[in-house]
């Protein structure tokens, strides 16, 4: 319950931060950046989350409050990494990054992945580009059946 608490603070201003980095995006690259937000993450995923990937730990938990940055070309993900590391942005500390540009995820999605801390709560912030979004949900489906099965990590 505090974990929810703490991402349903923590969540405007991810999504304030995800839409300053898309407003800043169409600047260098004149395109179509965009920023989504999504909804705190359910108590019941959460719940299986930390019960079957994380051994009881809540801590693990880092997307509870998350969003997408979409970039239509490379460069615009390019622009989006250039003001997540500019210093006068003042960006949330990134404390992970996941580079599945170069390694897919299960069911061969294709994002960058970064987990930025606000006010002490970790979020998911991902970086996606337009094209790949459409099969974002079949690669979904792909990786809640695997993991529906305990074949997760599974290749």
């Amino acid at each position: 319950e505090r974990l929810l608490a703490a991402a349903d603070a923590a969540g405007p201003k991810l999504h304030e931060f995800g839409k300053f980095i898309a407003k800043q995006c169409t600047k260098p690259c004149p395109g179509n950046v965009q920023y989504k937000e999504a909804p705190t993450k359910g108590e019941e995923r959460i719940r299986e989350k930390i019960r079957t990937d994380y051994g009881g730990d809540c801590r693990r938990i880092v997307d509870a409050a998350r969003g997408s940055i979409i970039c239509e070309t490379l460069a615009e993900l390019a622009a989006a990494i250039r003001v997540l590391l500019a210093d006068e942005t003042r960006a949330p500390m990134v404390v992970r990054v996941k580079d599945r540009l170069s390694e897919p995820a299960s069911g061969g999605y294709r994002d960058v992945m970064l987990n930025v801390e606000i006010e002490g709560h970790v979020c998911e912030l991902q970086l996606h580009l337009a094209k790949l979004i459409g099969i974002k949900s079949q690669a979904h489906r792909i990786y809640k059946m695997k993991r529906s099965v305990g074949w997760e990590g599974e290749v």
